[in-house]
């Protein structure tokens, strides 16, 4: 389902993009700003509270109508308020991209970590701790569980650590029953192979991605008005290094690897879009400047939109998608 979000997500996107963009250059950049910042806030608070996953799924289409024609909208607004002399801190807009993952994975990172993992407390004895946290799993999974502290016991016998965890193995009926309702266990079923990432991990490396991505952005706006290299040499080499590290990232399943080559990748792609967003309005007239970024932003959004399909018809090779992906940044590159 998660393939099928995404789509709805560029749907939104692809839209939004495309209306919003033309609207620019009719009813103005003021409003046509204005009218996205508030879908885009109403629709988010929206699908906080969707019930049901085709509700996400809609208010996120609903929610990216906003979110897709903001993007070309502010960037053809700030652009026409900005002495010509200092187009390049449109170049800085995109700073906020990796501030704002980095706000949303610090959020989120300490609240995957109040949860123990059941196996965990089992294997210290803290048998009525891990009973309540499957039935916490369950509850946010809305099913119920059979899993109560008395049977437990009666399987595991007493309560005391047992470190080299032998009763713990021979208990395969709470085991299966565990690993139902932990993330783990729903991250196996739902397809993952390997050993499922935490998910504190998980946040943990966002944030380090996106806190390596700020600079990116601030380099980004001093390098494009440096003599011999201008918007087109910054863009040029930070594509074919986003390229190479998209290969490079695929190499070695180490975590600290993937993290590095994550944190590379952070690092140049946020140059290559800061320079993206700020040279694309600059080359259209300011009448068309709107409609002329809406559909550059389309073509983008069209490209999103493959991967979550290449993704979900790839499940043979998980690294399908990422060769794609560098490949088109090298084809990209060449193209300049």
């Amino acid at each position: 389902m998660g393939s099928y979000t995404t789509c709805a997500v560029y749907v939104g996107l692809c839209i939004g993009a495309t209306t919003w963009g033309v609207l620019a250059d009719i009813i103005g950049r003021r409003i046509a700003f204005n009218m996205t910042l508030l879908i885009g806030g109403v629709f988010g608070f929206a699908a906080a509270g969707a019930p049901s996953w085709v509700g996400i799924a809609a208010l996120y289409a609903c929610l990216c109508l906003g979110v897709g024609g903001n993007l070309p909208v502010d960037g053809a607004l700030f652009l026409e308020f900005l002495p010509f002399a200092s187009g390049g801190l449109l170049t800085m807009l995109s700073v906020w991209w990796p501030v704002g993952q980095l706000v949303a994975s610090l959020g989120l990172y300490p609240n995957w970590m109040l949860t123990k993992p059941s196996q965990y407390l089992l294997s210290c004895g803290r048998q009525a701790e891990a009973v309540a946290v499957v039935h916490c799993l369950a509850a946010e999974n809305k099913t119920k569980t059979w899993l109560t502290e008395d049977i437990l016991n009666e399987v595991c016998g007493d309560t005391k650590a047992t470190p080299t965890g032998t009763k713990l193995s021979k208990s395969k009926i709470i085991r299966r029953q565990l690993e139902k309702f932990s993330r783990e266990g729903y991250l196996s079923q739902a397809g993952k192979t390997g050993k499922p990432t935490p998910l504190n991990i998980t946040y943990r490396n966002y944030a380090i991605t996106s806190i390596i991505g700020v600079p990116g952005s601030i380099i980004a706006c001093y390098t494009v008005d440096i003599k011999g290299v201008g918007r087109k040499g910054t863009m040029a080499i930070s594509t074919m290094l986003s390229g190479v590290f998209l290969y490079l990232f695929t190499i070695s399943a180490d975590s600290n690897y993937q993290l590095a080559f994550s944190c590379l990748e952070a690092f140049f792609q946020n140059i290559m879009y800061g320079v993206l967003y700020a040279y694309t309005p600059e080359l259209f007239p300011a009448p068309n400047r709107g409609t002329g970024s809406g559909i550059a932003s389309l073509v983008n959004r069209l490209a999103g939109l493959c991967a979550p399909i290449i993704a979900a018809n790839a499940r043979g090779n998980p690294n399908v998608p990422v060769y794609l992906a560098g490949a088109l940044f090298l084809i990209a590159f060449l193209a300049m």
